[in-house]
This record gives structure tokens, sequence and C-alpha cells, in this order.
């Protein structure tokens, strides 16, 4: 089985890792109906998950994610879980390594924002936020997950709270933090306001072993915030990018950049010394063998 210091010295030994893509615009392809919450597939349909996961697996990823983005208290109350948040988020993790039996690939435990606002705002407080991603770390940590993969994070107090919880509960895990960053006139801002630079460099101290950004951009975008990134920051980096920005059509929202646009874009990353790259939304498995492909050719030289 892998262990959390595998996946450190193979972040730490500069080989390019490769994450998989998207899960839940995948689901929804299966049949997931709109507004369900994915979670409630790892009860109601774990073969389904299996079958995304092992494709991302054949297709070359090295890092295959739990779907447990939504896993958190907060969430699964909306969708009536939050009864069987433990079993959940646990079960997700066994999903997942059933997946990848022969246990080729690390399993990252996917945990998103609460999807709630901090007072005066909103209702959320420092106390509740911890005790929520507290109570979802333990679990998957208690399942065997190799890393903490906190993503799509809008607020920088949020993903500092959501990072100590992990280190509270699990110090021994290592854990990667992903923003979700839009490219404005004055540079790259979260939301809330966050800095790209400011933000990344703060968690990097709060004890992130790999920081970097996720989803809203496309991948020439996210290779300009990547580019800025890698000349003012020494922290291994972890970009996750969309395949193009999403199109409205009469069959629902699609992402119109094909595979070889996509890793295209990752290849220039990799020149930067990135070390993990992946996919956010409207990627597949096609995208991610294409980033395979991509990557072994970096590393060859060829």
């Amino acid at each position: 089985m892998n262990t959390n210091k595998n996946i450190i010295q193979r972040i730490q030994s500069g080989k390019p890792l490769l994450i998989d893509g998207a899960l839940g615009s995948l689901l929804i392809d299966r049949g997931l109906p709109a507004g369900q919450a994915p979670e409630a597939w790892v009860l109601e349909r774990p073969e389904v998950l299996q079958e995304v996961h092992r494709q991302y697996r054949d297709a070359g990823a090295d890092v295959i994610t739990t779907c447990t983005f939504g896993g958190n208290r907060f969430r699964l109350q909306k969708a009536s879980l939050d009864d069987r948040l433990v079993e959940i988020n646990q079960r997700a993790v066994e999903i997942a390594r059933e997946a990848v039996a022969d246990d080729r690939a690390f399993i990252a435990g996917d945990m998103g924002p609460t999807g709630e606002f901090f007072q005066p705002v909103g209702s959320l407080t420092d106390e509740t936020a911890r005790e929520a991603f507290e109570e979802q770390a333990a679990a998957l940590a208690d399942a065997g997950i190799d890393i903490f993969l906190h993503e799509t994070h809008y607020d920088l107090k949020e993903a500092v709270i959501a990072l100590e919880a992990c280190r509270e509960v699990a110090p021994d895990v290592p854990a990667a933090v992903t923003l979700t960053f839009n490219n404005t006139p004055k540079g790259f801002f979260t939301v809330m306001g966050n800095p790209a630079l400011e933000s990344l460099l703060n968690i990097r101290e709060k004890g992130a072993l790999l920081v970097g950004s996720n989803c809203t951009l496309e991948a020439e975008g996210m290779l300009e915030l990547a580019s800025y990134l890698s000349e003012n920051i020494e922290t291994p980096l972890l970009f996750q990018a969309n395949a193009g920005s999403p199109e409205i059509t009469p069959d629902g929202v699609i992402y119109p950049q094909t595979p070889e646009e996509f890793a295209g874009f990752a290849n220039d990353m990799l020149k930067l010394g990135i070390r993990a790259v992946g996919g956010c939304c409207g990627t597949t498995a096609d995208h991610i063998r294409e980033l395979r492909r991509t990557i072994d050719s970096f590393i060859s030289g060829d």
C-alpha cells in the first residue's frame, strides 16, 4: 500500500504528479439527477464511481480523488445525508481503493468548502467551520487516505481553517490546498478579494505540501497564473484547469477544449517547474490520458 511518506517523497522528487479530472460532470453524464449530491452515489451507485475512478487510473493518473468534495456536515445536511457523514467519507475512500486494487495510485481525500459565508454576511463561525472540517478530516484519515486535497476554496480564511483542522486531527497526513481565482485587471483574486500570491504563501506557511489553483480558469488563464506564481513561490505547485470556458447549448453546458489543446498548456506548465497537474470542470479520462502522454514525453525529453 502507498504511504503518506511515499507521496511526500514523490512530490519532493520533482517528478510531475498527475491528478485525475472532473467527477461531478461525469456522474451527471451517467445519470446523476440535477441538484442531487454526488456523495449520494457513494451509497447508491458505488459501481459507477468505481468505473470513473478506474477510467482515470487507466488513463495514467497518479492520484485518484474521492467523491467527498461535499462531504462536510454543512453540505450533507442540505442533502439530508448528514447522519451518514462518516459512512459516506469512509466508503468513498474504500471505493477509490477498490478501483485501483493494484495500488498503483495514491488516494486523495477531497474536501471542498462548506458553501456558507462567515458572519456577519452569513451564519458560519470559525468554530463551526473548524468542527465541520475536523469531523470530515477524521473520517477520511481513518479510512487511510494518502493526502488531503482541499480544493475550490474562494475564501482564504476558510481554506486556512480547513488546513489547520486537518493538521490537528491527522498531522501525519500531508495536505494540498488549491484556491479558485479570477483573472482581473489588477491580477488574480478570489471572489472574496484574496490575492493569489499572498494567499498561497500564507497557506504554505500553515503547512501545506502542495498549493495552487483549480477551477474557474481555463488552461490558458491557468498557465498565466502558473507563470506568475512560479516566479514568486518555491513551494511545489498544483494546477487543475477547466477544459475551456463553459458554453451553454441546447444539450446543456459543454467545455470545448480538446484533450490535445488542454495538454499543450500543461506542457508549458511543466517547463515552468510545476510539480502537479490535473483537470477540473469539463475534463475527462481522455484529457488525463493526454496529460499522461505529455508528462511522460517531458520526463523523457522527447
